[in-house]
């Protein structure tokens, strides 16, 4: 009997264990909304379009169900922008060290150009 008791015992720690890690992956990934979203047109588009889709069941359910989808119709535009805009700012250093590695015939205006493209991207990432 004190045997059983053991291996129950270890079987809920298990249990248990798991349920947190599990737990804290839910709090790790928990979504937000963000405000600076609000001034891109993409976002006011998804939110549209998901919520007036119909959607049978209770009120309960409807809501849940649109908050869910806008949320991974929200998740993966916010992947595919993050994308975009790395893509932007690598395209933009290269187009820098292509005129740095002129040398003397490098444009002094370009490179001045460059540079402020490349900080307004990299400051458009951050703030996203």
């Amino acid at each position: 009997m004190a045997y059983h008791a053991k291996e129950e015992g270890r079987m809920k720690s298990t249990i248990i264990q798991k349920y947190r890690r599990l737990r804290k992956l839910r709090t790790e990934q928990q979504f937000h909304f963000r405000k600076r979203w609000l001034e891109k047109q993409k976002v006011s588009d998804i939110i549209k379009v998901t919520w007036r889709k119909e959607v049978a069941g209770s009120s309960m359910f409807k809501l849940a169900f649109k908050l869910r989808q806008c949320h991974h119709k929200l998740v993966e535009w916010q992947k595919s922008s993050k994308t975009n805009s790395q893509i932007q700012i690598a395209k933009i250093q290269s187009q820098l060290e292509e005129e740095r590695a002129k040398g003397d015939v490098a444009d002094g205006v370009t490179i001045q150009n460059l540079k402020a493209m490349l900080k307004e991207a990299v400051e458009a990432e951050e703030k996203f």
